[in-house]
């Protein structure tokens, strides 16, 4: 996962790039005048983030962690990609 940036006038001549860089999970700052200004993230991480770290902290797994990433399983499966 890396982390990237680009200007404005960069995000503007290579959209393409940035957007399969995000769907490869990386981070994307954009910038205005060397100043970040904005930050692209994949949906999913802060969920992914959110599981993982339950994970980890959860010594005696209670179900919720599974039930959590049902939830989420379910919730993708139900959105709807609007410019297909």
């Amino acid at each position: 996962m890396a982390i990237l940036e680009y200007g404005v006038r960069a995000l503007r001549n290579h959209t393409p790039e940035v957007i399969a860089a995000v769907e490869n999970s990386d981070t994307v700052f954009l910038t205005k005048h060397g100043r970040r200004i904005a930050q692209i993230v994949p949906v999913e991480t802060a969920v992914d983030t959110l599981l993982r770290k339950a994970r980890e902290l959860t010594a005696v797994e209670t179900g919720w962690t599974s039930e959590l990433a049902q939830a989420k399983a379910a919730d993708i499966a139900a959105q709807v990609d609007r410019w297909a």
